[in-house]
């Protein structure tokens, strides 16, 4: 659990590619519907936003470089209390797995097999998923890293073909909404597309191999990230327009839907959207490696058998939720946007948590030298 070494680059994959997960089912339906065409001012100023979480990240990471964010917590607090803080950082960590793997298995089920029980998709979604959960973290930067060489290849061909169909004057005006929209979907691109990052804290800076790079290779990262939405939200407006963007739960695969690269070849979308089903899946699986991680360095559940026990019962909680949940999609749609909402409130919490930690961390140290 505790030997892995990875790299500074194996770490900004993962970092991608669990930012990109709540992103075709939350993020774009929720600022094109809250932005529209101002959608790229929006970005901007998210950015921004999301830069001060980045160094927010940056600053706890750099604190106790040789412990998780787990070990942190419980060299900071006294254990009992320690104990409660890590509690519900790992309920937080299972809702916002719940929230992807909702996303997912809705896409899957709306888009692909209407007629299938909802319980078989989620039963057949979960297997590797589960299957992951059996290594560490190292093994999963090593699935991040072919996740975002398939991605990029996929992007990259979606993108060239869809900009000989984009029409630049769905592009305008570009300031056509009120400060307050703009600003709610600013707000929304900084949580839902960077706060995930504070997930990595549970990688001690000391287990990458090249530590020194980290910063520079998460905001070359982050910056290509950016940009990389940014496309995508151009040429979604640009081919679909923004009336018709709005209209569907998943616009970023229905403008796949109009790509056509041979005569020969239907439903090529279906294989382009392999990078937003590649990304889904890592965040879930990297979502239940840190639970994993949680259990065995503050609550000692060291044993194989009892982490199988006790994955067992999360693994089969969350599926009992997503069976439960897939019917409702339309209802929850339609219901003020609650799909977006509530991890947006999980993520806030997530860092007014950490936050507190980390200035709870640095008095405790201050106290320690004064002494």
């Amino acid at each position: 659990m505790t030997n892995y070494k990875i790299s500074s680059l194996s770490f900004t994959f993962i970092f991608i590619c669990i930012i990109n997960a709540m992103l075709p089912g939350t993020l774009i339906p929720y600022m094109l519907v809250t932005a529209k065409t101002s959608v790229f001012i929006s970005m901007l100023i998210g950015f921004l936003l999301g830069l001060l979480i980045i160094f927010l990240f940056f600053k706890i990471f750099d604190f106790l470089p040789e412990y998780s964010l787990f070990k942190k917590i419980d060299y900071v607090f006294p254990k009992f209390i320690s104990k409660i803080i890590v509690s519900i950082i790992l309920i937080f960590i299972f809702i916002f797995a719940v929230f992807v793997f909702w996303r997912y298995s809705t896409f899957i089920s709306l888009e692909f097999l209407a007629e299938t029980p909802n319980s078989l998709i989620t039963l057949i979604l979960i297997l590797p998923v589960i299957y992951s959960t059996m290594y560490d973290i190292d093994t999963l930067a090593r699935l991040s890293t072919f996740c975002v060489f398939v991605g990029a290849f996929l992007f990259f061909n979606n993108a060239l073909s869809l900009f000989r169909q984009i029409d630049f004057s769905n592009l305008l005006p570009l300031l056509n909404n009120d400060f307050i929209h703009i600003s709610k979907s600013s707000v929304m691109f900084s949580m839902l597309c960077v706060v995930p990052i504070l997930s990595l804290l549970v990688i001690p800076k000391d287990k990458i191999v090249d530590k020194e790079k980290v910063k520079k290779s998460i905001l070359i990262g982050y910056i290509i990230n950016t940009i990389c939405v940014s496309i995508i939200f151009l040429c979604i407006i640009g081919v679909l327009g923004i009336d018709v963007s709005t209209l569907f739960t998943f616009p970023s695969y229905e403008v796949l839907k109009t790509i056509n690269m041979f005569s020969f070849l239907d439903n090529i979308e279906n294989i382009n959207i392999l990078i937003w089903v590649l990304f889904m899946t890592l965040s879930l699986q990297y979502n239940l490696q840190t639970i994993k991680t949680g259990l065995y360095e503050i609550f000692n559940v060291k044993t194989k058998k009892k982490q199988y026990i006790i994955m067992g019962i999360i693994i089969s909680l969350l599926i009992s939720v997503i069976i439960y949940l897939i019917p409702y999609e339309n209802y929850i749609n339609k219901y003020k946007n609650i799909y977006a909402y509530s991890p947006f409130i999980l993520l806030v919490l997530s860092v007014i948590i950490v936050s507190f930690v980390y200035i709870c961390g640095k008095i405790k140290m201050k106290t320690k030298k004064s002494k």
